[in-house]
């Protein structure tokens, strides 16, 4: 009796404990690392544009330096920076009393050499005076000519007139002041012709062409955007940097733009119409350089290699890997490996 008691107790002991084994080891399998959580993104058709920014400061294809032609002192001075000027219109007076005495003193003797040239003209046709008497008159009467023509260009120069319509842009002499010859005086800007010239990568170039539109940005007033078109792209390159210059014109005709802006030129290089892309941190590299993606299926990570092409801030094109409405890992495919359980964070 006491044996089938002992034995009932060790029996009951045993089902205790392996249901005690059964419950621990059930439990290991519900408390193991849960599958990653990612997210995903359906493919998408669309048109990709590239673009290329670049800067450079802002100038005036119609400059003009005004030199003093002739020395003198500055009597008049009716302009600074700032002021519009109209083209031909006197904007410094020179001190023109000397230059107009001597202009009118070489004026008097050209006069008289043209009488006594008309005088000898006669004489000679009546064979009164000889061919070389003739050819010293005919001489002189050149040189006080010329002599003439020297001295009213030195009293033209005494008034200077704006060479272009546009604004002073820099003034560097005061009324009072004795301008010394080929002294530079103003300069006048054409500020209806305003162009930028940037420097542009050798592989970027072939791009761009003469009449394509840009988008200009102007630190001087963020937020605001001008329009822009290429007016030419020059045909060599810095042999040292591979850098092509571009030179730009603007479109907008703005009061508030003027030489010397710094301005950022953003180009369109290259556009692909409804092209299968996917957002760029789906694709990763391995050291090897090959292109990849993970792609969810049943709750599966499947690893694919993706050929890519054209690429922007936020989309890639895929061209040979995956098709269209397959879910494609866009978060959490670091730690991924080839067919590995996922969860789904969202589709998108």
């Amino acid at each position: 009796m006491v044996y089938r008691i002992i034995l009932y107790i060790s029996v009951i002991a045993l089902v205790v404990f392996l249901s005690g084994c059964s419950s621990d080891s059930t439990g290991d399998q519900q408390t193991g690392p849960p599958a990653p959580r990612v997210e995903v993104s359906i493919p998408d058709r669309q048109t990709l544009a590239a673009s290329l920014l670049s800067s450079g400061t802002i100038t005036s294809r119609n400059e003009v330096r005004v030199i003093a032609q002739t020395e003198g002192k500055i009597n008049i001075i009716e302009v600074e920076e700032g002021d519009r000027v109209r083209e031909g219109e006197i904007i410094i007076q020179l001190d023109e009393s000397v230059p107009h005495a001597q202009y009118r003193e070489a004026e008097a003797s050209y006069r008289e050499a043209e009488r006594n040239l008309e005088r000898a003209e006669q004489l000679y046709e009546r064979n009164l005076i000889s061919e070389q008497e003739y050819q010293n008159i005919v001489t002189q009467a050149q040189i006080a000519e010329s002599r003439y023509e020297y001295r009213r260009a030195l009293y033209e120069y005494t008034t200077i007139r704006a060479p272009i319509s546009g604004v002073v842009t820099y003034r560097g002499v005061d009324r009072g002041d004795i301008a010394s010859q080929r002294e530079h005086l103003l300069t006048v800007t054409n500020l209806e012709d305003l162009v930028i010239l940037v420097n542009v990568s050798e592989l970027e170039a072939p791009y761009l062409s003469r009449g394509d539109e840009v988008n200009i940005q102007v630190d001087a007033y963020r937020g605001d955007t001008f329009r822009g078109r290429i007016r030419r792209v020059f045909p060599a390159a810095d042999p040292n940097t591979r850098l092509i210059p571009v030179e730009v014109e603007l479109i907008d005709k703005d009061e508030r733009l003027f030489p010397g802006l710094f301005a950022r030129v953003e180009f369109q290089t290259q556009r692909r119409e409804n092209v299968l892309v996917v957002p760029v941190n789906a694709v990763m590299t391995n050291p090897q350089g090959e292109r990849y993606v993970y792609v969810v299926n049943d709750d599966t990570a499947h690893f694919r290699n993706v050929d890519i092409g054209m690429r922007t801030e936020e989309y890639i094109e895929i061209i040979e890997g995956i098709s269209e409405n397959e879910k494609v890992v866009v978060r959490g495919a670091g730690s991924l490996r080839d067919r590995v359980p996922v969860q789904l964070m969202t589709d998108r």
